[in-house]
């Protein structure tokens, strides 16, 4: 009984090691696309602003986004704002800066995963 009571403990302590790839929460208030087939947007709550960033390309693969997720992303993207909902972007740690960027194209700073929230 007492191994299982240290080895739960342990596993607790090394639980807490864990860090969590970085994410950034808001609402969408801009969709916008660019003659080339960027898809940009804004987006903002709080501390989170995402200003006409570069969310992925509807012609090319964008960093972890091909041209077909980026046709989801898009529609993903209007939904938002059409139900005022917020939306949650993930982005590797190795990468990430902040959530407060403008005219950034958001591949460069590991965007990859996004999530309307309801």
């Amino acid at each position: 009984m007492f191994k299982k009571i240290i080895a739960l403990l342990l596993s607790f302590g090394a639980a807490s090691f864990v860090v969590a790839n970085p994410t950034c929460t808001g609402f969408v208030s801009n969709v916008s696309l660019s003659t080339g087939g960027g898809v940009y947007a804004t987006i903002r709550n709080g501390d989170v602003s995402l200003k006409d960033v570069t969310i992925c390309g509807l012609n090319s693969t964008s960093g972890a986004f091909s041209a077909e997720a980026c046709i989801g992303l898009y529609s993903m993207l209007l939904s938002a704002v059409a139900m005022s909902e917020d939306v949650t972007l993930w982005f590797y740690q190795d990468k990430f800066s902040s959530c407060s960027l403008n005219w950034a194209n958001l591949a460069d700073f590991g965007f990859y995963h996004f999530r309307l929230n309801k």
